[in-house]
């Protein structure tokens, strides 16, 4: 990846003031950012200010705000936002008003409403947005997309999009499990990455309409739980009002459709079942990134009149993951001016498709997208 610490890159640049928010996943952004010549992340806000110091020590930042409005009055370039899903939406309206490029993390917002206010400042502005969907630069889905782009599978008509953890309910009783800061269970948690890849090796097509059913089985009983950027809460006080498991058929305006399953926890056999496959005109691919063994890409096609199956070669750069790769495509578009690899309207199509889930769920019925 160009610009990279000890990969070539071209001319100075000037330096890039860069801010986060929040002290999570955050991490890797930091880490992404500063293996880049001429970016600096200079800030750090949270309401846990005893995390974001300990944070700001860890990787030598010179500012902790326990208010990000002000962290965004020092003077910044860019901002990377991964608070709780409900927000995305008034830090990322902020920043952008106060001239900061943005990279988000998933998903937009907690809702469709929201996810609109950022589609609406980011057209207001003139910043680069990008989403955070970092399984887009894991190796294999970049094989995959070069296969796609290449024409070897042909027009792609149906997708199945799976994640399903054994018991894996992320800090029960923190944000995640309370519907009000999350916006919902697993399918805005997890489900988004492997619906993300999906469109995105689809060529993002617009959905016309969505059937989903919702269950909670495991989280309201206290199973299920794992720790996730901190400790398990009391499960006698611990809150939970999402769905721990889901599904969901997308249909799309161009003929194709995609099959969604995504849990938090579940009695299945893998402990965790995490993988895409793509059916094509012309041949047929299956990526997986599965928990605790090697992630693999198995591509179909026909070649002579004969079935032959393949496994593309995979170009590896040693120190560099996909958080990394994420971070260098946001600063490559901020110097060079490309448009955003993962524009806010593709978090916001994938937002009316959760959104939609959700309805479907609530009132048994189909949720028909093509009269929003």
């Amino acid at each position: 990846m160009i610009g990279m610490k000890g990969e070539r890159s071209g001319m100075a640049e000037a330096a890039l003031r860069v801010g986060v928010c929040g002290s999570g996943i955050t991490t890797f952004h930091i880490e992404g950012y500063q293996k880049i010549p001429g970016v600096e992340v200079v800030a750090i806000a949270g309401p846990d200010v005893e995390r974001c110091e300990s944070v700001a020590a860890t990787y030598d930042i010179p500012h902790v705000f326990a208010d990000y409005r002000e962290m965004l009055e020092i003077g910044l370039d860019a901002v990377s936002i991964a608070f709780p899903n409900a927000l995305h939406a008034p830090v990322a309206v902020d920043a952008l008003q106060a001239g900061c490029h943005v990279l988000c993390e998933k998903p937009l917002a907690d809702n469709a409403a929201n996810a609109q206010r950022i589609v609406e400042a980011v057209r207001a502005s003139d910043r680069v947005f990008m989403m955070a969907f970092c399984r887009r630069y894991l190796l294999t889905s970049m094989a995959l997309k070069r296969q796609v782009d290449a024409g070897t599978l042909g027009p792609i008509y149906h997708a199945t999009a799976t994640w399903l953890r054994r018991s894996g309910i992320p800090g029960f009783g923190r944000w995640f499990t309370n519907k009000e800061l999350a916006g919902g269970g697993p399918v805005i948690d997890v489900g988004v990455h492997v619906l993300d890849l999906a469109l995105y090796l689809m060529g993002y097509p617009e959905p016309v309409s969505v059937s989903g059913v919702t269950h909670a089985e495991f989280g309201p009983r206290g199973k299920g739980t794992m720790s996730y950027g901190g400790p398990v809460a009391d499960l006698s006080t611990g809150h939970f009002d999402v769905e721990d498991f889901a599904s969901g058929l997308v249909r799309f305006s161009n003929g194709a459709d995609l099959v969604l399953e995504t849990s938090w926890a579940g009695y299945q056999i893998p402990r965790s079942n995490l993988g895409l496959t793509l059916y094509g005109r012309d041949g047929g691919a299956r990526l997986d990134h599965s928990t605790g063994k090697p992630h693999t890409l198995d591509v179909v096609t026909e070649i002579g009149g004969s079935y032959v199956q393949m496994q593309p070669i995979i170009d590896e750069v040693e120190g560099i993951n996909e958080y990394d790769r994420e971070v260098a495509a946001f600063v490559q578009t901020i110097r060079g001016g490309a448009p955003s690899p993962a524009p806010v309207e593709q978090g916001y199509t994938l937002m009316r498709i959760i959104d939609a889930l959700y309805r479907s769920a609530e009132t048994g019925k189909q949720v028909d997208l093509s009269a929003d």
